[in-house]
């Protein structure tokens, strides 16, 4: 049973006073002890179970003292610890941010912010991480001055690359936007969501990713304030992130998990499933990102036919190549109390946006979102396959998070069968264009894409057997004579 953190090490702290160092390990190891909430409460890869940064770092401060007072004591700090503090650094965007999955906002984690904890940290494992860390703030700071020493020559640079934490089920991907791309870490971020729940500080958006190059591009809503019916209509909403809606409602909380992770000849690629997510359907997405470019396949495998929206928010204004008129929404519903026992269910979501308009299309269409300036942000370019239908909508409205950007709009493909896919190309700072595309679905179950944006040619695989190597899933860009780069 996990505790708050602050009750926890107020308890134990007295313990170093007022009993023998005995009863101390006693008491650590029992079922509301330190070494039990460390155990049930930081997954492998280092990150707090909830999958939210800002409770990572709550619950860190909040266990510090009392880990502070073992290590006087002389008991070593516990590895689990020191996992929570190497962790962040590898979700870092170029914004020096952390994506604001679940339960909380984007929080800026610059280097010799959070001194507080790093020295600690740094005092008892001698990292040279944590020494760069440290030494890109003042150090002017009581911590530093009871607990901290000197970095000597020994601080090292954390290396941002891609980066993968498979039991918290986050993914991350990188790329250089130009050659004069020479900052401390790449100027292209993408990051996807693919883990477990989260528990109650957890969101239905499973496959949802964030995007940056150099500034903020798609962003998760984030969280505000548990009270306001915004959060629990909205910000909690599968249509309010990057993620897959079936029938217009919430995804259901789920376990997915990350079939491929590679990284070849300056392209990036990320295979997920959403697990039991959606109801009725199997669903997955493939990413890759080869340098300003993001290819994203996504498909679902249903034995009955399912209304589909396929989402995607930016910062800027859009404009798309569809005719477009104004669909009116009803007034949200501001009165219902909605909690972590009363869930909403999503169906509300689309009337916490506003400007919403709509228009039909033939099944492809293109994007693209503007700054204040009418510079691009964004181009997007999308094809879906397998409609039985045949019918294919397009809406766009202006969506909310927090902080309040100058504008956040939304597109999203809407359509219904079964098995549909998505084939979508995203474009940084430019016009995207899918020239070509085609869909190869096998009988043993693997995919195979072909697509070309504008004089570049991929092959993408799904689940592809290849002899000696079972089944695999790659991303091959071509050149254009045909031959393999």
């Amino acid at each position: 049973m996990l505790e708050d953190h602050y009750h926890l090490q107020l308890v134990q702290m007295d313990l170093p006073v007022l009993v023998d160092q005995e009863l101390v390990v006693s008491s650590l190891g029992q079922e509301r002890g330190l070494m039990k909430q460390l155990e049930e409460g930081v997954l492998g890869d280092g990150l707090w179970f909830e999958g939210s940064l800002g409770y990572h770092f709550y619950v860190m401060r909040g266990l510090l003292p009392l880990v502070t007072a073992l290590s006087n004591l002389g008991y070593c700090p516990p590895q689990a610890f020191k996992r929570m503090f190497d962790a962040p650094f590898g979700l870092l965007a170029p914004t020096w941010q952390t994506p604001a999955f679940n339960d909380w906002s984007r929080m800026y984690f610059r280097r010799g912010e959070y001194s507080d904890l790093y020295e600690h940290a740094f005092s008892w494992w001698r990292e040279p991480m944590y020494a760069w860390w440290l030494e890109g703030g003042s150090r002017k700071t009581k911590e530093n001055a009871i607990y901290g020493s000197s970095c000597g020559t020994g601080a090292h640079p954390f290396t941002f690359g891609n980066a993968i934490y498979p039991q918290s089920g986050i993914a991350v991907m990188r790329s250089k936007s130009s050659q004069a791309d020479q900052g401390p870490m790449p100027d292209n971020y993408l990051a996807i969501d693919f883990g477990p729940s989260g528990g109650g500080h957890g969101h239905p958006d499973k496959l949802n990713f964030v995007l940056w190059s150099k500034e903020l591009i798609s962003e998760d809503p984030g969280c505000i304030n548990l009270t306001v019916p915004k959060f629990w209509n909205w910000h909690r909403a599968t249509l309010a992130h990057n993620a897959l809606v079936m029938d217009g409602k919430n995804q259901h909380p789920a376990q997915g998990r990350c079939f491929a992770w590679a990284e070849t000849n300056g392209l990036s690629l990320v295979a997920c499933d959403a697990g039991d997510a959606y109801k009725g359907a199997k669903v997955a997405r493939l990413m890759v990102l080869a340098g300003n470019l993001v290819i994203d396949y996504l498909w679902e495998e249903s034995s009955t036919s399912h209304s589909w929206e396929l989402p995607f928010h930016a910062r800027g204004t859009v404009e798309a190549d569809v005719s477009l008129s104004a669909l009116k929404m009803s007034p949200p519903d501001v009165t219902t109390q909605y909690g972590f026992r009363h869930m909403a269910d999503g169906s509300d979501a689309w009337n916490w946006t506003k400007n919403v308009r709509e228009g039909e299309h033939t099944g492809q269409f293109n994007a693209v979102w503007r700054k204040k300036d009418n510079g691009i942000l964004i181009g997007l370019s999308q094809r879906t396959f397998g409609s039985e239908s045949n019918k294919y909508n397009l809406r766009v409205a202006t969506g909310d998070t927090i902080p309040v950007p100058d504008q956040l709009d939304l597109a999203v493909s809407r359509t219904s069968g079964s098995n549909v896919s998505w084939l979508t190309v995203l474009q940084i700072g430019q016009k995207a264009k899918l020239t070509a595309s085609s869909e190869i679905r096998n009988a043993d179950g693997s995919r195979e894409i072909f697509l070309a944006v504008g004089n570049r040619r991929f092959h993408i695989g799904v689940n592809v057997v290849e002899p000696g190597r079972g089944r695999t899933s790659f991303c091959t860009e071509f050149g254009r004579d045909g031959s393999q780069v």
